[in-house]
């Protein structure tokens, strides 16, 4: 395994990186149960997509919905992009 932050390779099962000291278990993790994390991050996503979807039925005008347009949306883009 190497080591996201630093690209070191680590052949033993050590919980912290050697060289720079980032906290290898939970890759391991991630690497381990990606189906698990991969369902958590789509209801996440899909909890999200909801309580937008709910926000913006509630305004009651173009301007309102242009304003949050420009204001909330590029705050939790990143939430709503794909995990590929």
């Amino acid at each position: 395994m190497f080591c996201p932050s630093c690209g070191s390779e680590e052949r033993q099962r050590s919980q912290y990186c050697r060289a720079c000291g980032t906290d290898l278990g939970v890759v391991r993790t991630s690497l381990e149960r990606p189906d698990e994390i991969t369902a958590s991050g789509v209801t996440a996503r899909d909890e999200i997509g909801r309580a937008l979807a709910a926000k913006i039925e509630g305004l009651d005008s173009a301007r309102d919905l242009k304003k949050f347009a420009e204001d909330v949306l590029p705050q939790v883009e990143k939430f709503l992009e794909s995990p590929q």
